[in-house]
């Protein structure tokens, strides 16, 4: 074998090994990385939410005291569960949300500038939709959505740190004065709960949660709310009995929501959502609450 051709393979064996271990991290670590949720952004008045008082601030320190373990990652954010049950703390996925390096690198000449300045004002768009979201839901649907604070805005205060635990276990100190973040009540998914209930044959209790999902929906209608995205299986939940609204990244105002019309047209997009679960894992129990949907909407 002549030396060039070895020193190819060679150069092939070692790119494939960076590849497969670049693939295990991100296995492993679902790439949580302080970089990947931070963004050096400038000041933007219309993502300011009402100031904490007092013993609201004193409740927020007394939350962020305790640590966080990893939950798991969507696609807007990274999700810390915390050590005693009951919150959620999440950071956005920056790298998703904003230019990437490999876009700065390019040079602003030509056609490179005409898709620099495309892809830039896409991903601006994007994270300007998702903060616009949680907004929305922290003043028009606070309860509903189990948010207990949101911070969009760099603030630069110093007091507030909260250490959380990476899906390998590592802590992490994040310094929450440079990095926007949303604190939530914990709740178990739709998808979870109906499972749960429905492995015991639980019909009747499937047919409540559904019904208080529904329910949940209609008093976003009528606050003319929308979600955008329709996951109803894992975008809401529960916290105990009370309905929640867990992913509100995609939250937009539409005050047409307010006509039964129209906001029965978005229901049957989200009641399409259930059928199409049920009928995928639990089909001995399809048809019976296929009708119950139904007969749900038509009420409504």
């Amino acid at each position: 074998m002549k030396k060039s051709t070895r020193r190819i393979l060679w150069i092939l064996v070692i790119l494939a090994l960076l590849y497969g271990i670049m693939r295990l991290y991100f296995y492993a670590t679902d790439d949580f990385r302080l970089s990947n949720i931070t963004y050096n952004m400038p000041y933007q008045k219309e993502w300011e939410v009402a100031h904490l008082d007092s013993d609201q601030e004193q409740q927020l320190q007394a939350i962020l005291n305790q640590q966080f373990a990893y939950l798991g990652k969507g696609a807007q954010s990274y999700a810390f569960a915390s050590d005693d049950g009951k919150y959620v703390i999440k950071f956005f996925k920056f790298k998703h949300l904003r230019p990437s390096l490999f876009q700065d690198m390019l040079p602003s000449v030509g056609f490179i500038k005409d898709f620099k300045e495309k892809q830039a004002g896409r991903k601006k768009r994007k994270l300007y939709g998702v903060f616009q979201g949680y907004k929305t839901a922290y003043e028009m649907h606070k309860k509903e959505s189990g948010l207990l604070f949101i911070q969009l805005n760099i603030t630069g205060n110093p007091a507030r740190t909260v250490i959380v635990r990476d899906k390998i276990g590592l802590k992490r100190t994040v310094d929450l004065a440079n990095i926007p973040f949303v604190l939530q009540e914990k709740g178990i998914t739709l998808r979870a709960v109906l499972k749960g209930l429905l492995d015991k044959g639980d019909i009747e209790g499937a047919e409540d949660r559904i019904g208080s999902i529904f329910d949940l929906y209609a008093s976003e209608y009528q606050k003319g709310i929308y979600d955008h995205d329709h996951g109803v299986m894992y975008n809401t939940g529960f916290v105990g009995q009370q309905p929640i609204h867990l992913d509100v990244g995609k939250l937009v105002k539409e005050e047409a929501m307010r006509n039964p019309e129209i906001a029965k047209g978005d229901m049957l997009l989200v009641a399409a959502k259930m059928k199409t679960w049920t009928r995928n894992f639990y089909p001995q129990y399809f048809q019976q609450l296929s009708n119950y949907i139904d007969n749900r909407i038509e009420k409504m």
